[in-house]
C-alpha cells in the first residue's frame, strides 16, 4: 500500500500530460460547469447559444502551467439591426489577451495566452462586454454578447518539457489517497482489501484524468470533503453506538463494530460521492434550502402548497430543518454556501441505519432465544 501512494503522484502526473483540446458547446449538455456570470440556455436558428452579461467568466478547472494555448469563441453580439456593435474585452487569469469589435453573424475570434509553470490551479477566462437592454418590457435583462462555443487548445512551450500539475490539485489527490488508507486502517480493514481500495481510487483517478480531466480534477477536491466528513462522522459515531447497544442490553463485540462502522463508512461514501458529482443537483435542493432559511429567520411554522391536498396551504414539519440551520449558519458564513448541509448530513443520518437495524435484530434474537 506505500508503493502505490509513492507511485500515485509519478502516475498522475503522466496521465495529467496527455492534455486535449477543451470544446464546450454552449447552450447544451454540462456548459454550466465551465460558465459563471451568464443567462439561461437558448435557441435559435438551429444554434444552441447563451447570453453573457457585462462580466461573464470561463473557468477551466487544474489547467497546466508551462503551456501556450490557443482560445477560439464563436460570438454574435445579437443585436437589433443597426446597432452600434459592442467591444469586449477579453482576459485570461486577470490579464488582457484580446479586444474585440463584435459583429452580428457569428465569427469565431482566435487569441493566444500563456501559462506559466507555477500558474493559478484554475484557469479564468473573463469577457467582459458592453451591454444593452432589449426592446420592450417583457425582457429587462442587461445583455453583453451572445456565445455559442469555446475552443480551448494547450501546448507546450517546449517539447521537452512537461506540463505542470498544479500544487493544490496534488496536495489534494495525495490528501485523498492516503487519507482513505488511514480510514482503511482505523477501520481494521486487512492490509490486501485496504491496497485493493486505494488501487482501484487512484486508478479511477488517472482513467478520469485522461478521458475526462476537468471534471476528475473538480471531483478530487469533492471527495477529500466527503472523505473528511464521513471519518469525523465515523468516530464520533463510535462512543455513541456503544452506549446505544449498553442501554439496549447488547455486547458489542470488536469484530461486529468494526463490520457496522465499514458498512456505515462504506454507505455514506458511495451516496455523497454521487451527490457531490460535479455539476449534479437535486431536483428539490433549493426547496429544501429555503426552508433551511426560513428556520434562520425565526419561522418555525413551516407550509407549503401541496398537491396531495387540493393544492392548499398545510403544514411542513420543521424537524429535518430545525438540525440543519446551525450547520447551515456556519457554511453561509464560511462560504456563502447555506445549502451544504442538506447536501453533505442527509447521506450520513441515512447511512446510521444499519446500527439500529443490527441492534434490533440482535434484541429479537435474543428474546427469542
Amino acid at each position: 500500500m506505500l508503493l502505490l501512494l509513492v507511485l500515485a503522484l509519478p502516475a498522475l502526473l503522466i496521465a495529467f500530460q496527455f492534455q486535449a483540446t477543451h470544446r464546450i458547446d454552449v447552450g447544451a449538455g454540462n456548459d454550466g460547469f465551465y460558465l459563471r456570470g451568464i443567462y439561461a440556455q437558448e435557441q435559435g436558428n438551429d444554434t444552441d447559444f447563451r447570453w453573457l452579461s457585462g462580466d461573464s467568466e470561463i473557468v477551466v478547472p487544474g489547467a497546466p502551467g508551462n503551456s501556450t494555448w490557443t482560445a477560439s469563441l464563436r460570438i454574435s453580439n445579437g443585436r437589433p439591426p443597426g446597432s452600434t456593435a459592442p467591444t469586449i474585452r477579453v482576459l485570461a487569469d486577470g490579464r488582457e489577451v484580446a479586444r474585440y469589435s463584435v459583429e452580428t453573424p457569428f465569427q469565431d475570434y482566435i487569441f493566444q495566452f500563456h501559462r506559466p509553470p507555477l500558474a493559478d490551479e484554475n484557469l479564468l477566462i473573463a469577457i467582459q462586454s458592453q451591454t444593452f437592454d432589449p426592446p420592450g418590457d417583457d425582457d429587462n435583462r442587461q445583455l453583453g454578447v451572445v456565445l455559442d462555443t469555446i475552443s480551448l487548445s494547450p501546448a507546450r512551450d517546449r517539447a521537452a518539457e512537461p506540463y505542470v500539475y498544479p500544487p493544490a490539485y496534488a496536495i489534494a489527490a495525495f490528501a485523498l489517497l492516503a487519507g482513505l488508507a488511514g480510514f482503511l486502517g482505523y477501520l481494521g480493514t486487512p492490509t490486501l482489501g485496504a491496497a485493493a481500495a486505494i488501487f482501484v481510487l487512484l486508478t479511477g483517478m488517472i482513467v478520469g484524468q485522461i478521458r475526462e480531466p476537468d471534471i476528475t480534477i473538480a471531483y478530487i477536491f469533492n471527495l477529500l470533503l466527503i472523505l473528511a466528513a464521513t471519518v469525523i462522522a465515523t468516530v464520533a459515531l463510535r462512543p455513541i453506538v456503544r452506549r446505544l447497544y449498553a442501554r439496549g442490553g447488547v455486547i458489542l463485540a470488536t469484530r461486529e463494530e468494526r463490520w457496522l462502522g465499514g458498512i456505515f463508512a462504506f454507505g455514506a461514501l458511495a451516496h455523497l460521492a454521487g451527490v457531490f458529482f460535479p455539476g449534479f443537483a437535486a431536483h428539490d435542493l433549493i426547496f429544501q434550502t429555503h426552508r433551511v432559511e426560513d428556520i434562520l429567520r425565526g419561522n418555525f411554522l413551516l407550509s407549503v402548497i401541496s398537491s396531495e391536498w387540493g393544492y392548499q396551504r398545510t403544514p411542513y414539519p420543521p424537524a429535518l430543518y430545525a438540525l440543519m440551520a446551525p450547520f447551515a449558519a456556519i457554511t453561509n458564513t464560511l462560504y456563502g454556501d447555506t445549502a451544504l448541509p442538506l447536501r453533505l448530513l442527509p447521506p450520513l443520518i441515512d447511512a446510521t441505519s444499519p446500527f439500529l437495524i443490527f441492534l434490533g435484530l440482535t434484541q429479537l434474537s435474543t428474546n427469542q432465544a
